[in-house]
């Protein structure tokens, strides 16, 4: 007999406005109602996973130096969701 999941995952890229990947940038996910963080790097094809995740409402957030932050306030991951997302972080402005 198969055990049921119930947890969800989270992978997606990261990509600069051209649609380049992003290596090295820190990608953030928090569940707002606990307070809980993780964050990981995505890899050298811009990509990046949370294989187990707790079901809830998700804040997701992606940086690298040289571009603004992306953010994505309320995604909402079930039980057994395999949802993948792609960030875009915009060039930030020079100073």
């Amino acid at each position: 007999m198969l055990a049921q999941s119930s947890s969800a995952s989270l992978s997606g890229t990261v990509a600069d406005p051209s649609g380049g990947v992003l290596a090295g940038a820190l990608v953030q996910v928090e569940r707002p109602a606990t307070g809980a963080k993780l964050e990981t790097t995505t890899g050298s094809d811009g990509s990046f996973t949370f294989p187990i995740l707790a079901p809830g409402t998700y804040r997701i957030s992606a940086s690298q130096p040289g571009f603004n932050k992306g953010q994505i306030d309320a995604l909402d991951l079930n039980v057994n969701d395999r949802r993948q997302i792609n960030i875009k972080l915009e060039l930030a402005p020079r100073q």
